[in-house]
């Protein structure tokens, strides 16, 4: 009786832990969040970003908003990990070693001007990606 419930405690600890860690998935909360913003909020969020990709106050590392550290005022609506202006994305979650990013393309007039959600595709590392804005 001891192994049974010994066995049922470690599966129900497995099955509790494995809910309270985010996915990082296309179904996610975090993807499906991003899918939700207005074509509107993206292209102000991509203006924003190339802006302050640009700006020379804007610190090296990005604003980690998971570690408490405040975002500028254009990005306190985005529900993001970190802000990285200057890598061009914003991670919106962070499962272990798998993320989902807004990744902003063609920052300072280097080709199409694009939003993308990328996540894992749960083979290999792989990602997926979706286009949710462009220009």
């Amino acid at each position: 009786m001891t192994r049974v419930a010994l066995l049922f405690a470690v599966v129900l600890l497995a099955v509790t832990q494995a809910s309270c860690i985010p996915s990082c998935r296309g179904n996610s909360k975090a993807a499906k969040y991003a899918r939700s913003l207005s074509q509107e909020r993206l292209r102000q969020l991509y203006f924003d970003m190339e802006k302050y990709a640009n700006d020379a106050s804007t610190p090296e590392r990005g604003y980690f908003v998971a570690e408490g550290l405040i975002s500028p005022e254009p990005f306190r609506d985005i529900q993001a990990a970190r802000i990285r202006p200057r890598e061009g994305n914003i991670m919106l979650e962070g499962c272990m070693d798998e993320y989902i990013y807004l990744v902003f393309g063609g920052l300072g007039g280097q080709g199409e001007r694009t939003v993308v959600l990328s996540y894992p595709s749960g083979k290999n590392y792989a990602h997926k990606s979706e286009v949710l804005w462009q220009e």
